[in-house]
């Protein structure tokens, strides 16, 4: 299950290049960017474990700019907010997910629709 899992992050995720505090390049999928409150806020979960993160876990950043004009990834700080944006993206999540199996169930139906009536062509046909 987990071989899937890595296998859809790996397709559906680009993957976002940090600079840990020892210098060492770390890579992680970028699971999302979400706007909440007027701010920006990215989810990112690592592409290879790294110690006190859990495989399903993932790093929230609030995204800012530098003074270069380059993304800056801020640490959420406060456990409340962290709970807030976390929640806001639970919140996205679901009604993509409804609304991509809503597209799945319109187009499940329009194919019902059309078998009935090939089915009734080909009796009158017959």
């Amino acid at each position: 299950m987990a071989e899937v899992m890595d296998e859809m992050m790996e397709e559906e995720c680009d993957i976002i290049t940090l600079v840990d505090m020892d210098g060492k390049d770390v890579d992680f999928y970028h699971v999302a960017t979400i706007d909440y409150k007027d701010k920006w806020y990215i989810f990112l979960q690592p592409v290879e474990l790294i110690d006190g993160i859990a495989e399903d876990e993932v790093i929230i950043y609030e995204l800012g700019v530098d003074e270069d004009g380059d993304d800056k990834f801020i640490p959420i700080e406060d456990e409340n907010l962290l709970n807030e944006v976390f929640n806001e993206y639970l919140k996205e999540a679901e009604e993509e997910g409804l609304r991509l199996r809503l597209q799945w169930l319109q187009a499940w139906r329009r194919r019902l629709i059309k078998k009935q009536i090939l089915g009734k062509l080909s009796q009158i046909r017959g």
